[in-house]
Order: structure tokens, then sequence, then C-alpha cells
């Protein structure tokens, strides 16, 4: 997601270093633990656990939830899309095309969805524009500022966040635009917002961090880094968290799932060397692979054996296993019978995943090897041999055919 403002980017060439979206400035993000934002309590960096992790649409941005599905916006060339998201599944599809330009942030409020956009020139405020399902504009009213983003629904008032200039300010609004309450955020690049129970919390694009702030008083409470960069959506579905980035190499953006009360995140890996030379056809051959949890300490991990060659008969035992703890490594034992092809070599991978995490996977790569029959061997031998080993069959053995 390439967040450019093509009229601040003339800005920064005659005033230097302004920090708007997309743009370089000068300033050092402060590093969480250092953050004087929270003027009273105790910042916190708690274990969390990624249960669920899928790939979404590009340049995804602004996360919702109603109950039933996740939905996103977009930034960018298609931002007037927004896509609805099967949580269980990860697969999306589009829902509708909208009047929004782009989804700086989304929220539900039980019946509609909510957006934030900023069109027109730096002096023209920015609008919460409300959408029914169809994606037809319902209402808007106008926001504080120009360059805001994030939108939280809060029992008919809405959490906002300017993100432009610096420091960057989240606002408590009524549905008129009125201010109700401000404090300064804890980053500079604000997102998306969403409500968790009584936290707010915050997906800061440029500071690759997730923040939980306490809403009456404006004290940061926890930070979490992203798991890749530009988070820019999020949401609470009541028993989950849920946020987007633009992954780790910017070529794929992701939703993740976070248990909260999580003991860490797991991470698979495996282990084995599955290679298999001069076996008989038809005949069994066994060996072990290891699985292992390498992730945080107390993470629990889901695996199972995802793929598999195609050629000969396989058994593993077992072939899943749930809630592995770190440190405590599974032997798997794996059975093959051999494809009744002679004088073959056939290869190809075992792949395990993490149940949880497609994307977190490991592969082993196997090969089994069936010698020459004994009857081409007998071919390739003159005649007389031939009979000579007909009268004296232990000159099979000696020759080995």
């Amino acid at each position: 997601m390439k967040k450019l403002l093509p009229i601040l980017v003339v800005g920064i060439l005659v005033f230097g270093g302004l920090g708007a979206v997309g743009m370089p400035s000068n300033k050092t993000i402060v590093n969480t633990n250092e953050n004087d934002v929270a003027t009273s309590g105790e910042i916190v960096s708690r274990d969390w656990s990624i249960v669920a992790t899928y790939s979404i649409p590009e340049s995804a941005v602004g996360l919702a939830y109603d109950g039933a599905y996740l939905y996103c916006g977009i930034y960018g060339a298609n931002g007037d899309e927004v896509y609805q998201i099967d949580p269980d599944t990860g697969s999306y599809s589009l829902l509708f095309s909208g009047p929004q330009e782009d989804a700086f942030g989304l929220t539900y409020d039980g019946v509609y969805l909510w957006t934030t956009d900023h069109p027109g020139s730096s002096s023209t405020p920015a609008v919460a524009m409300q959408l029914d399902m169809n994606g037809n504009l319902f209402s808007q009213f106008d926001l504080p500022d120009h360059y805001m983003s994030g939108i939280a629904y809060d029992d008919g008032d809405f959490w906002v966040a300017t993100y432009y200039p610096d420091p960057a300010t989240i606002h408590k609004v009524d549905d008129t635009g009125s201010i109700l309450q401000q404090f300064t955020a804890p980053d500079d690049q604000p997102w998306d917002l969403c409500l968790e129970n009584d936290n707010l919390w915050m997906a800061d694009y440029w500071g690759d961090t997730l923040y939980k702030i306490d809403p009456s008083t404006g004290n940061l409470l926890e930070s979490h880094s992203s798991e890749g960069v530009d988070p820019a959506g999020i949401v609470w579905d009541g028993t989950y968290l849920w946020y987007c980035d633009n992954g780790i190499d910017y070529t794929d953006d992701y939703l993740y799932k976070i248990d909260l009360a999580g003991a860490g995140t797991p991470d698979l890996d495996c282990s084995g060397d599955l290679h298999w030379i001069d076996v008989q056809p038809s005949a069994t051959v066994t060996d072990e692979i290891t699985v292992e949890n390498i992730g945080e300490p107390g993470s629990l991990l889901d695996w199972e054996i995802d793929d598999y060659p195609d050629w000969g008969d396989w058994t593993f035992t077992p072939s899943n296993g749930d809630d592995l703890l770190p440190n405590t490594p599974v032997t798997v034992g794996v059975t093959v019978v051999a494809p009744d092809e002679p004088e073959e070599t056939f290869t190809g991978e075992i792949k395990i995943v993490n149940s949880e995490n497609s994307s977190n996977f490991c592969i082993i790569d196997v090969s089994l090897a069936t010698p020459v029959s004994q009857f081409q061997s007998t071919q390739q031998i003159p005649i007389f041999m031939q009979i000579i080993i007909e009268r004296y069959p232990i000159l099979r053995q000696v020759l080995g055919l």
C-alpha cells in the first residue's frame, strides 16, 4: 500500500519534513516503552497469540465486523471497493463499490458500515460516511480536520484520528462531528481504530505497531509490533482482535486473528531424512520425521500433514496433533509401500503445516529408488551364460541376480 498524497509531495519539496501519510519526516518515531504520551500508568508489552493468518486483497485498509463477517476497505486505485471476509476461512469477495475515494478506516454501527474519507483540498474537512450494504450513501457529517483516518463506533458516537500535522490526535465526536473529547495519540500515523470492551486500539501505519489505549485518559496501556509493515486496519469481534498489514516484503496483504489472552505465537519446525534406495517393488519401508514447536514460551501449536507424494501407499503415525508446547518434539512414524515399478526413482515432498496459520509450514524432501528386476538383469546376459545359471542356481546369488 503506497500512501502517497500528490499535493503533499509538492509540500514536502517546499517546506521539507512534513509528516503526512506516505512521506518521510525528520522526526524519529518514539519507541513504545519510552513514549511520553502516557503521563501515568504502566506501558506493557504482553504476549498474545496469532491463531490464524489469511491473505486478503492488496491495499486493504480499515476493518469492521458485523457479527458474522469481517469487512475491509481499499486504499489507492480501487479505493471505492469494500470486501466481505469469512472469518473462518479467510475467503473474501467484493461486497460493493461505494462513493468513497479511499477507505480511511471502517466500522459497523449495528446496521450500517461507516468509513472516513478526505476528498478535496486540505482546507476541506474529512467526512464520516454512512453506507448501506449495497454501497449506497445513507448520510455523512464533517470531521474536525482534513487529514483524518480511522473510525470506531461507540454507542452513537465515534472515535476518529487526525494523522497530520504531528503530533497525531485522537478525537471522540458525536454524530454531527462535534468534539466530545480528544488527546494526543501514542504515535503519529494512526490508520484505524476499534473498541475492545473498555479499551481503544489503534493501528499505526508508520510505527508498525498496534497500541492499546485507555480512552478515558489517553494513557497507553500496551503495544505490540505488527507481523508485517504498515498495519492499516483493526477490529474486535467480541472474542478475538483482528488486524491487517502489508506483509514483510510488501508483496501480499495479510489478516491476523489474535488471541489477546494467548501465551504467545507458535512456530512450526520439522526435520527428517527420508531417502530409500534399492527398495524392491511393493516392499514396505519405514522411517521417522520430527515435528516441533519452536515458538514463544507457553505457545500451543496445532499441526497436520497437509500433502505428500502421490506415488506409493503412505501412512503417518500420528498425522496431526494439537496443543504442542515448545521443547516437546513429536516423532512421526512414516511407512511407505513402494510402487510396483522396477528400475525407477521416485521423488517428492511432505508438507507439514501449522493448522491455524497456513503460511507457517515446513517441507521434507523424500525419494525412493527400486532396483533393476532379475528378469531384466538376466536378459542382459549372453545365452550360454543363462544356460549355465539355470543349471547352477547358486550362481544367481553369487552374481546378485
